[in-house]
Protein backbone atom coordinates (compact mmCIF):
# COMPACT_ATOMS: atom_id res chain seq x y z
CA UNK A 1 0.00 0.00 0.00
CA UNK A 2 2.79 2.85 1.03
CA UNK A 3 5.05 2.15 -1.66
CA UNK A 4 9.17 2.92 -0.99
CA UNK A 5 8.82 6.09 -3.31
CA UNK A 6 5.62 7.63 -1.62
CA UNK A 7 7.26 7.02 2.26
CA UNK A 8 10.53 8.87 0.78
CA UNK A 9 8.32 11.99 -0.56
CA UNK A 10 6.20 12.68 2.06
CA UNK A 11 9.15 12.40 4.62
CA UNK A 12 10.53 15.24 1.94
CA UNK A 13 7.06 17.16 2.61
CA UNK A 14 7.30 16.39 5.77
CA UNK A 15 10.53 18.23 6.04
CA UNK A 16 9.58 21.18 3.87
CA UNK A 17 6.30 21.89 5.94
CA UNK A 18 8.24 21.54 9.17
CA UNK A 19 10.23 24.44 8.30
CA UNK A 20 7.45 26.75 6.59
CA UNK A 21 5.72 25.92 10.53
CA UNK A 22 7.96 26.69 12.42
CA UNK A 23 8.26 30.33 10.88
CA UNK A 24 5.29 32.45 12.80
CA UNK A 25 6.24 31.81 16.40
CA UNK A 26 9.50 33.03 16.33
CA UNK A 27 9.77 35.56 13.65
CA UNK A 28 8.44 38.83 15.20
CA UNK A 29 10.24 38.62 17.71
CA UNK A 30 13.43 37.95 15.81
CA UNK A 31 12.77 40.72 13.48
CA UNK A 32 11.53 42.79 16.69
CA UNK A 33 14.67 42.13 18.19
CA UNK A 34 16.47 44.19 15.34
CA UNK A 35 14.19 47.18 15.66
CA UNK A 36 11.26 46.04 13.14
CA UNK A 37 8.33 47.54 13.70
CA UNK A 38 4.93 45.44 13.18
CA UNK A 39 4.40 46.87 9.72
CA UNK A 40 7.50 45.63 8.77
CA UNK A 41 7.23 42.10 10.28
CA UNK A 42 4.13 42.15 8.17
CA UNK A 43 5.91 42.85 4.94
CA UNK A 44 8.78 40.43 6.24
CA UNK A 45 5.92 37.77 5.64
CA UNK A 46 4.75 39.06 2.55
CA UNK A 47 8.03 38.87 1.24
CA UNK A 48 7.90 35.27 1.50
CA UNK A 49 4.40 34.90 -0.77
CA UNK A 50 5.82 37.28 -2.97
CA UNK A 51 8.53 34.89 -3.53
CA UNK A 52 6.58 32.01 -3.70
CA UNK A 53 3.62 32.86 -6.41
CA UNK A 54 6.04 33.64 -8.80
CA UNK A 55 8.50 30.51 -8.19
CA UNK A 56 5.69 27.95 -8.04
CA UNK A 57 4.76 28.17 -11.65
CA UNK A 58 8.35 28.12 -12.66
CA UNK A 59 9.81 25.33 -10.45
CA UNK A 60 6.91 23.02 -11.73
CA UNK A 61 7.58 23.92 -15.06
CA UNK A 62 11.70 23.75 -14.76
CA UNK A 63 11.03 20.25 -13.47
CA UNK A 64 8.80 18.95 -16.29
CA UNK A 65 11.99 19.74 -18.01
CA UNK A 66 14.99 18.67 -16.28
CA UNK A 67 13.77 16.11 -13.92
CA UNK A 68 12.09 16.44 -10.70
CA UNK A 69 15.45 14.99 -8.76
CA UNK A 70 17.35 18.60 -10.01
CA UNK A 71 15.01 20.72 -9.52
CA UNK A 72 14.20 19.54 -5.84
CA UNK A 73 17.77 19.37 -4.35
CA UNK A 74 18.60 23.12 -6.35
CA UNK A 75 15.35 24.04 -3.91
CA UNK A 76 16.75 22.49 -0.91
CA UNK A 77 19.73 23.71 -1.49
CA UNK A 78 19.01 27.49 -1.22
CA UNK A 79 16.69 26.51 1.62
CA UNK A 80 18.80 25.61 3.36
CA UNK A 81 21.43 28.59 2.51
CA UNK A 82 17.85 30.89 3.94
CA UNK A 83 17.71 29.18 7.18
CA UNK A 84 21.21 29.46 7.63
CA UNK A 85 20.59 33.19 6.86
CA UNK A 86 17.74 33.79 9.03
CA UNK A 87 19.62 31.87 12.23
CA UNK A 88 22.65 33.49 11.79
CA UNK A 89 20.94 37.30 10.86
CA UNK A 90 22.62 40.25 12.32
CA UNK A 91 20.04 42.86 10.57
CA UNK A 92 16.84 42.86 9.23
CA UNK A 93 18.41 42.99 5.71
CA UNK A 94 19.33 39.77 6.15
CA UNK A 95 15.79 38.32 7.55
CA UNK A 96 14.31 40.02 4.24
CA UNK A 97 17.10 38.37 2.20
CA UNK A 98 16.50 35.03 4.12
CA UNK A 99 12.94 34.85 3.51
CA UNK A 100 12.50 35.85 0.34
CA UNK A 101 14.96 33.33 -0.99
CA UNK A 102 13.19 30.68 0.83
CA UNK A 103 9.75 31.89 -0.90
CA UNK A 104 11.29 31.62 -3.98
CA UNK A 105 13.12 27.99 -3.51
CA UNK A 106 10.23 26.37 -2.27
CA UNK A 107 10.48 23.01 -2.91
CA UNK A 108 6.69 22.12 -2.46
CA UNK A 109 5.58 21.96 -6.06
CA UNK A 110 7.87 19.61 -6.69
CA UNK A 111 6.90 17.99 -3.94
CA UNK A 112 3.83 17.08 -5.30
CA UNK A 113 4.74 17.14 -9.19
CA UNK A 114 6.61 14.22 -7.71
CA UNK A 115 3.71 12.47 -5.87
CA UNK A 116 1.65 12.83 -9.00
CA UNK A 117 4.01 11.12 -11.28
CA UNK A 118 4.19 7.66 -8.84
CA UNK A 119 0.41 7.68 -7.76
CA UNK A 120 -0.93 6.49 -11.20
CA UNK A 121 -4.40 5.46 -10.24
CA UNK A 122 -4.30 6.15 -6.52
CA UNK A 123 -4.32 9.92 -6.95
CA UNK A 124 -6.90 10.83 -4.56
CA UNK A 125 -5.46 8.40 -2.29
CA UNK A 126 -1.85 9.58 -2.15
CA UNK A 127 -2.79 13.18 -2.10
CA UNK A 128 -4.80 12.69 1.14
CA UNK A 129 -1.93 11.37 2.62
CA UNK A 130 -0.26 14.52 1.77
CA UNK A 131 -2.53 16.59 3.79
CA UNK A 132 -2.43 14.78 6.51
CA UNK A 133 1.20 14.84 6.93
CA UNK A 134 0.99 19.04 6.75
CA UNK A 135 -1.25 18.46 9.03
CA UNK A 136 0.81 16.68 11.17
CA UNK A 137 3.58 19.21 10.40
CA UNK A 138 1.48 21.62 11.54
CA UNK A 139 0.41 20.27 14.76
CA UNK A 140 4.52 19.86 15.57
CA UNK A 141 6.21 22.38 14.27
CA UNK A 142 4.39 25.56 15.86
CA UNK A 143 4.98 24.09 19.31
CA UNK A 144 8.45 22.68 18.48
CA UNK A 145 9.33 26.65 16.96
CA UNK A 146 7.68 27.83 20.16
CA UNK A 147 9.54 25.84 22.66
CA UNK A 148 13.09 26.11 20.44
CA UNK A 149 12.69 29.94 20.44
CA UNK A 150 12.65 30.00 24.40
CA UNK A 151 16.18 29.13 24.29
CA UNK A 152 17.18 31.76 21.71
CA UNK A 153 15.12 33.04 18.92
CA UNK A 154 17.70 32.11 16.20
CA UNK A 155 17.54 28.14 17.48
CA UNK A 156 14.21 27.15 15.19
CA UNK A 157 15.67 28.56 11.92
CA UNK A 158 19.17 26.29 12.78
CA UNK A 159 17.25 23.52 13.20
CA UNK A 160 15.47 23.85 10.00
CA UNK A 161 18.71 24.11 8.31
CA UNK A 162 19.13 20.94 9.92
CA UNK A 163 16.38 19.34 8.45
CA UNK A 164 17.22 20.81 5.41
CA UNK A 165 20.78 19.47 5.17
CA UNK A 166 19.49 16.09 6.00
CA UNK A 167 16.50 16.30 3.30
CA UNK A 168 19.44 17.35 0.61
CA UNK A 169 21.72 14.06 1.31
CA UNK A 170 18.35 12.01 1.80
CA UNK A 171 17.26 13.48 -1.68
CA UNK A 172 21.00 12.83 -3.22
CA UNK A 173 21.43 9.30 -1.98
CA UNK A 174 17.78 7.76 -2.22
CA UNK A 175 15.30 9.46 -4.16
CA UNK A 176 14.57 8.03 -8.23
CA UNK A 177 13.94 10.15 -10.73
CA UNK A 178 10.61 10.21 -12.28
CA UNK A 179 10.80 11.72 -15.39
CA UNK A 180 13.40 10.44 -18.41
CA UNK A 181 12.08 12.72 -20.97
CA UNK A 182 13.61 15.81 -21.11
CA UNK A 183 12.62 18.96 -23.16
CA UNK A 184 14.98 22.54 -24.26
CA UNK A 185 14.30 24.44 -21.71
CA UNK A 186 12.36 27.50 -22.48
CA UNK A 187 10.68 30.16 -20.11
CA UNK A 188 7.88 32.37 -21.06
CA UNK A 189 5.26 35.26 -19.66
CA UNK A 190 2.94 32.06 -19.29
CA UNK A 191 5.21 30.45 -17.09
CA UNK A 192 5.38 33.17 -14.20
CA UNK A 193 1.72 33.95 -14.35
CA UNK A 194 -1.33 31.43 -15.45
CA UNK A 195 -2.67 34.57 -17.49
CA UNK A 196 -5.11 32.17 -19.58
CA UNK A 197 -5.98 30.37 -16.59
CA UNK A 198 -7.55 33.42 -14.82
CA UNK A 199 -9.31 34.61 -17.94
CA UNK A 200 -10.53 31.67 -18.88
CA UNK A 201 -11.57 31.01 -15.32
CA UNK A 202 -13.61 34.82 -14.49
CA UNK A 203 -15.26 34.48 -17.77
CA UNK A 204 -17.64 31.48 -16.13
CA UNK A 205 -20.04 33.37 -14.15
CA UNK A 206 -20.75 30.57 -11.29
CA UNK A 207 -16.69 29.88 -11.08
CA UNK A 208 -16.42 33.48 -11.02
CA UNK A 209 -18.91 34.12 -8.18
CA UNK A 210 -16.83 31.53 -5.89
CA UNK A 211 -13.12 32.68 -7.00
CA UNK A 212 -14.46 35.91 -5.59
CA UNK A 213 -15.62 34.76 -2.64
CA UNK A 214 -12.52 32.90 -2.00
CA UNK A 215 -10.49 35.59 -2.13
CA UNK A 216 -12.33 37.65 0.09
CA UNK A 217 -12.78 34.52 2.80
CA UNK A 218 -8.96 33.96 2.29
CA UNK A 219 -7.60 37.60 2.69
CA UNK A 220 -9.87 37.84 6.10
CA UNK A 221 -8.68 34.45 7.66
CA UNK A 222 -5.03 34.91 6.45
CA UNK A 223 -4.68 38.34 8.28
CA UNK A 224 -5.54 36.47 11.43
CA UNK A 225 -2.81 33.38 10.87
CA UNK A 226 0.05 35.71 9.24
CA UNK A 227 -0.58 38.33 12.04
CA UNK A 228 -1.20 35.88 14.91
CA UNK A 229 2.15 36.17 16.46
CA UNK A 230 2.55 40.19 16.51
CA UNK A 231 -1.03 40.15 17.97
CA UNK A 232 0.10 37.99 21.25
CA UNK A 233 2.90 39.69 21.58
CA UNK A 234 1.50 43.25 21.70
CA UNK A 235 -2.13 43.02 22.37
CA UNK A 236 -1.11 40.08 25.08
CA UNK A 237 2.42 40.22 25.73
CA UNK A 238 2.98 36.94 25.49
CA UNK A 239 5.74 35.22 23.68
CA UNK A 240 6.30 32.69 21.04
CA UNK A 241 5.59 29.92 23.47
CA UNK A 242 1.89 31.13 23.61
CA UNK A 243 1.87 31.23 19.66
CA UNK A 244 3.24 27.86 18.79
CA UNK A 245 0.49 26.91 21.64
CA UNK A 246 -2.22 28.70 19.93
CA UNK A 247 -1.47 27.30 16.03
CA UNK A 248 -1.11 24.40 17.37
CA UNK A 249 -4.34 23.86 18.62
CA UNK A 250 -5.85 25.25 15.04
CA UNK A 251 -3.83 22.14 13.41
CA UNK A 252 -4.92 19.29 15.95
CA UNK A 253 -8.40 20.55 15.85
CA UNK A 254 -8.18 20.43 11.70
CA UNK A 255 -7.07 16.59 12.19
CA UNK A 256 -10.02 15.64 14.61
CA UNK A 257 -12.30 16.94 12.36
CA UNK A 258 -10.48 15.88 8.82
CA UNK A 259 -10.74 12.45 10.38
CA UNK A 260 -14.64 12.44 11.83
CA UNK A 261 -16.55 15.34 11.86
CA UNK A 262 -16.37 16.24 8.35
CA UNK A 263 -17.57 12.77 6.45
CA UNK A 264 -20.11 12.96 8.92
CA UNK A 265 -21.01 16.65 8.17
CA UNK A 266 -21.29 16.17 4.48
CA UNK A 267 -23.16 13.04 4.81
CA UNK A 268 -25.77 14.74 6.54
CA UNK A 269 -25.76 18.25 5.18
CA UNK A 270 -25.12 20.19 2.21
CA UNK A 271 -21.71 21.69 1.21
CA UNK A 272 -23.10 25.00 0.93
CA UNK A 273 -24.63 24.89 4.58
CA UNK A 274 -21.86 23.84 6.38
CA UNK A 275 -19.62 26.65 4.96
CA UNK A 276 -21.42 29.40 5.82
CA UNK A 277 -21.50 27.76 9.85
CA UNK A 278 -17.61 27.56 9.41
CA UNK A 279 -17.57 31.93 8.25
CA UNK A 280 -19.85 32.85 10.75
CA UNK A 281 -17.63 31.10 13.23
CA UNK A 282 -14.80 32.91 11.32
CA UNK A 283 -16.54 36.24 11.56
CA UNK A 284 -17.36 35.67 15.26
CA UNK A 285 -13.92 35.03 16.68
CA UNK A 286 -12.50 37.07 14.33
CA UNK A 287 -14.59 40.01 16.14
CA UNK A 288 -14.16 38.51 19.75
CA UNK A 289 -10.29 39.42 19.50
CA UNK A 290 -11.29 42.82 19.52
CA UNK A 291 -12.16 42.44 22.81
CA UNK A 292 -9.54 39.88 24.45
CA UNK A 293 -7.98 40.57 27.52
CA UNK A 294 -6.47 37.17 28.69
CA UNK A 295 -5.02 34.25 27.91
CA UNK A 296 -7.73 32.20 28.56
CA UNK A 297 -10.18 33.67 26.73
CA UNK A 298 -7.50 33.77 23.81
CA UNK A 299 -7.31 29.94 23.82
CA UNK A 300 -11.39 29.49 23.44
CA UNK A 301 -11.33 32.06 20.67
CA UNK A 302 -8.25 30.29 19.01
CA UNK A 303 -10.48 27.12 18.98
CA UNK A 304 -13.97 28.40 17.71
CA UNK A 305 -11.26 30.23 14.63
CA UNK A 306 -10.10 26.89 14.13
CA UNK A 307 -13.04 25.51 13.89
CA UNK A 308 -14.38 27.97 11.31
CA UNK A 309 -11.59 26.57 9.47
CA UNK A 310 -12.01 23.36 8.97
CA UNK A 311 -15.68 24.14 8.50
CA UNK A 312 -15.23 26.77 5.38
CA UNK A 313 -11.72 26.22 3.43
CA UNK A 314 -12.42 22.46 1.85
CA UNK A 315 -15.82 23.28 1.09
CA UNK A 316 -15.36 26.54 -0.90
CA UNK A 317 -12.56 24.49 -2.52
CA UNK A 318 -15.02 21.47 -3.00
CA UNK A 319 -17.31 23.96 -4.80
CA UNK A 320 -15.09 25.93 -6.91
CA UNK A 321 -13.67 21.97 -8.11
CA UNK A 322 -17.34 20.93 -9.12
CA UNK A 323 -17.69 24.15 -11.33
CA UNK A 324 -15.00 22.89 -13.42
CA UNK A 325 -15.08 20.13 -16.08
CA UNK A 326 -12.56 17.25 -15.34
CA UNK A 327 -9.83 18.48 -18.10
CA UNK A 328 -9.42 21.59 -16.64
CA UNK A 329 -9.25 20.40 -12.63
CA UNK A 330 -5.03 21.24 -12.62
CA UNK A 331 -5.67 24.90 -13.85
CA UNK A 332 -8.79 25.78 -11.86
CA UNK A 333 -6.85 24.55 -8.50
CA UNK A 334 -3.63 26.54 -9.96
CA UNK A 335 -5.74 29.22 -10.20
CA UNK A 336 -6.74 29.19 -6.66
CA UNK A 337 -3.90 28.42 -5.54
CA UNK A 338 -2.66 31.56 -7.29
CA UNK A 339 -5.16 33.91 -5.51
CA UNK A 340 -3.97 32.00 -1.92
CA UNK A 341 -0.73 33.54 -2.35
CA UNK A 342 -2.53 36.63 -3.56
CA UNK A 343 -4.03 36.96 -0.14
CA UNK A 344 -1.16 35.79 1.63
CA UNK A 345 0.89 38.53 0.43
CA UNK A 346 -1.70 41.54 1.22
CA UNK A 347 -2.75 39.96 4.37
CA UNK A 348 0.58 40.40 6.75
CA UNK A 349 0.58 44.38 5.19
CA UNK A 350 -2.95 44.60 6.33
CA UNK A 351 -2.10 42.70 9.69
CA UNK A 352 1.01 44.68 10.25
CA UNK A 353 -0.48 47.64 9.42
CA UNK A 354 -3.17 47.47 12.39
CA UNK A 355 -1.39 46.04 15.01
CA UNK A 356 1.16 49.10 14.46
CA UNK A 357 -1.87 51.46 15.00
CA UNK A 358 -3.91 49.36 17.82
CA UNK A 359 -3.06 45.47 17.75
CA UNK A 360 -6.66 44.57 18.81
CA UNK A 361 -7.88 45.80 14.84
CA UNK A 362 -6.51 42.83 12.94
CA UNK A 363 -9.63 40.96 14.48
CA UNK A 364 -12.20 43.63 13.19
CA UNK A 365 -10.46 43.94 9.98
CA UNK A 366 -10.90 39.99 9.53
CA UNK A 367 -13.87 39.83 11.08
CA UNK A 368 -15.25 42.60 8.48
CA UNK A 369 -14.03 41.03 5.77
CA UNK A 370 -14.71 38.16 6.13
CA UNK A 371 -18.38 39.12 6.78
CA UNK A 372 -18.14 41.12 3.62
CA UNK A 373 -17.54 37.42 1.93
CA UNK A 374 -19.75 35.50 3.85
CA UNK A 375 -22.98 37.76 2.85
CA UNK A 376 -21.28 38.03 -0.81
CA UNK A 377 -21.89 34.22 -0.72
CA UNK A 378 -25.17 34.02 0.54
CA UNK A 379 -26.39 36.88 -1.91
CA UNK A 380 -24.83 34.67 -4.89
CA UNK A 381 -26.54 31.71 -3.46
CA UNK A 382 -30.11 33.47 -3.52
Amino acid sequence: MFSKELIQILFLMLIEVLGWSLVPTFLPYLAGSYGATPFEVGLIFAFYSIGLLFSSPITGSLSDKLGRKKVLLLCQFFTLISFLMLGLSNSLLMIFLSRILNGLFSSITVIMAYLSDISSEKKELYFNYSETIKSAAYVIGPLAGGLLATINYSVPPLIAAGASFIGIIFTYLTLKETLVVKERLRVRLKDFIPTNDYIDCFNKKPLRKLLVEFLIINLGYTIITSSIGLYVQYQLGFGPLTVGVSLTIVASLGIVFQLIAIPWLIKNFKEKKIKFVGLALITSSTLAMYFINSIVLFYIVMLVFGLGLVLTKPMITSEISKKATKKKQGSVMGVVNSLGSIGAIIAPIIGGLAISIKPELIGLIASIITFIGLSYGMINRA
